[in-house]
């Protein structure tokens, strides 16, 4: 390869877990207000802007010490941020006593997964439904808790679409191999390939799972990532919300 003449001069480093190696800038924000609330005594020795101060006074005023243990849900000062968040994206009011807080979304995608999955030794074959291609952090988890991956195959054709049909061709194959489907994940938008589900594809989702008795995760981590032109990202939450499907015996 050395002699091999290549189609171009030079490689350029991309790594999606490490921004801040190809130089990306730190949000000065999140920064500030965490150097506050570790150390606020800083607020006497330096000059930080008014939104940085009253949000780090906010959360500190909600918790006895920043050395102290908090809820193992998370601080109730930033789930209620979230709620109401939610309420805004939505336009359905959230419950701080339903959001959990955890160290980035892989961890909350681990103690997701490690509460459905039960382990051989129970007796069970468990299995997740996971696209294809996916982010590997599913495929990955599922190993670690000895659970069974089961691949449904985005349709490339029609945009890296997920069709209902895809999803029961995969549940009729984990059946044959007595694999129990305990919980199906999607990600929208899409990663990698970036996709938008509409919310007619949203819908037919949630009631194939609500037939199927299987636990909807919703990766939408990448929500203010569009890139596909006029397209927009609905929540599985809200659509959830507006057909009701919170209610019910499977739900």
């Amino acid at each position: 390869l050395k002699d091999k003449k290549l189609p171009f001069d030079s490689v350029i480093s991309c790594n999606i877990g490490n921004p801040h190696a190809l130089q990306q800038k730190s949000l000065s924000f999140i920064r500030d207000v965490l150097s506050l609330v570790l150390n606020p005594s800083l607020a006497d020795r330096a000059t930080f802007p008014d939104d940085v101060t009253a949000r780090a006074k906010k959360y500190l005023s909600s918790i006895p010490d920043i050395g102290a243990y908090s809820e193992s849900q998370g601080i109730l000062a930033v789930r209620e941020e979230v709620s109401q968040f939610l309420d805004k994206r939505d336009g359905i009011p959230g419950d701080p006593t339903n959001i959990f807080l955890t160290n980035g979304a892989s961890e909350g995608v681990r103690l997701c997964m490690q509460t459905v999955l039960r382990t051989p030794d129970s007796g069970f074959r468990d299995g997740v439904l996971t696209p294809i291609p996916q982010y590997p952090l599913y495929s990955a988890l599922t190993t670690l808790l000895q659970g069974n991956l089961i691949p449904y195959y985005l349709d490339e054709s029609r945009g890296w679409e997920c069709t209902v049909d895809s999803l029961a061709a995969a549940l009729v194959d984990s059946e044959k191999n007595n694999i129990t489907a305990r919980a199906l994940v999607i990600i929208n938008p899409g990663n990698p390939t970036g996709q938008i589900l509409n919310k007619k594809s949203i819908q037919d989702i949630i009631s194939w799972c609500i037939k199927e008795n299987i636990l909807l995760m919703a990766d939408e981590v990448y929500q203010e990532n569009i890139w596909k032109r006029n397209a927009e990202f609905i929540s599985f939450r809200k659509v959830a919300y507006e057909m009701d499907a919170f209610n019910g015996p499977n739900a």
